[in-house]
């Protein structure tokens, strides 16, 4: 029960954290419940509200690296606060999975290891940078004592890390998951599309293949609904903290670095270019199923007319191949495409060689 919850079909990770955080609704809130939603909305106005003193007390010629560092903090919140207001379409969205067939190993095991990566990352970088350990200590006012030191940095990174980039990855993980059943739906279909011989694709089995595409339809119309606003700002942020660590990469000698310096680096970037490389890919892969059904459900229509030489009323048929393809947004600005993860690539490393030049 810890590890997988069949309320709503998705890893224990994610709805609890999700259920304290208050994404997930309940009939009625227990003050539990309310006590972890107003401590949670607490720690998002701590970290942001400390990013900026930080900045203020360490001015410095990588005030750009530093704010475009910190604003992922602020996107975070505003991304809460945007699946919150639809929290009750994210339910509704939930229960449309619960017939689905999933490997619950595999989702929980995904799920635990972006629990424990930000985490292993905040416990590196306390210990590499003695510089950061003064700093992450309240507010300048340092201590002699090493383990004291060493406990607030620690401390303090683990509930940095809790809100960025470990909650943005978990929101990034549900939706992936959801993309990746979307796509498994379809694959079905074409695979029923496929097993079925052209003379038995009457009419009536026609209506049913419509009536289960048109149901997935519903699935991804609720999903752009909920996650098209959080995706993006999960994107905006992940290409800023990628764009911080490049501009002080482009700005500093790689030798000015020590050995786990660059692993931190390496780590954070790393997190952060993956979870946009993996959004990108999960959603389109729905957008690519839903061609193959098009074309496979096309061109067993057209076998079957070859073969009974008829022409039928095809009006329903028509209707659903000339429909648009499925493609998912980020706030219809930018479209989850394969090709679109060369068009991230790109703008991240033109604008960074752009400011980083001025």
């Amino acid at each position: 029960m810890l590890l997988w919850c069949s309320k709503y079909n998705i890893p224990g990770i994610l709805y609890y954290i999700f259920f304290f955080t208050g994404l997930l609704p309940t009939p009625r809130k227990s003050k539990w419940n309310i006590a972890t939603i107003i401590i949670f909305i607490i720690i998002l106005m701590y970290v942001n509200v400390d990013n900026w003193i930080f900045i203020a007390m360490c001015k410095n010629e990588y005030n750009t690296a530093y704010i475009a560092y910190i604003i992922p903090y602020a996107l975070t919140a505003w991304m809460w606060y945007v699946i919150y207001m639809k929290r009750k379409e994210l339910s509704i969205l939930l229960d449309m999975f619960q017939k689905c067939k999933c490997d619950e190993k595999l989702l929980n095991i995904s799920a635990f290891l972006i629990l424990c990566l930000p985490m292993i990352n905040a416990l590196i970088f306390t210990f590499q940078s003695n510089a950061f350990k003064s700093a992450y200590c309240p507010y300048g006012f340092s201590t002699n004592a090493p383990l004291v030191q060493f406990t607030i940095a620690l401390t303090k990174l683990c509930i940095f890390s809790s809100v960025y980039p470990l909650y943005t990855d978990l929101v990034a993980f549900l939706y992936c998951t959801l993309c990746f059943r979307c796509s498994k739906f379809l694959n079905d279909i074409i695979q029923e599309i496929a097993d079925c011989p052209s003379e038995l694709l009457m009419p009536t089995k026609r209506l049913e293949i419509i009536k289960e595409k048109s149901r997935i339809d519903e699935i991804t119309n609720a999903i752009e609904d909920v996650f098209s606003l959080p995706t993006f700002i999960i994107a905006v942020a992940n290409q800023l903290t990628c764009f911080s660590f490049l501009s002080l990469y482009f700005t500093k000698r790689l030798t000015d670095y020590s050995a786990l310096d660059i692993v931190v680096f390496v780590l954070k970037a790393a997190n952060c270019f993956g979870c946009c490389v993996f959004v990108l890919w999960m959603a389109s892969k729905v957008n690519l199923e839903d061609k193959r059904f098009k074309e496979s459900f096309r061109t067993k229509l057209k076998h079957r007319m070859i073969a009974f030489k008829t022409r039928e009323d095809l009006q329903l048929e028509k209707w659903l191949l000339e429909k648009p393809d499925i493609v998912f947004t980020g706030c219809d600005i930018f479209p989850y495409r394969r090709n679109s993860i060369f068009v991230v690539v790109g703008a991240l490393l033109t604008y960074t060689v752009l400011i980083t030049e001025k």
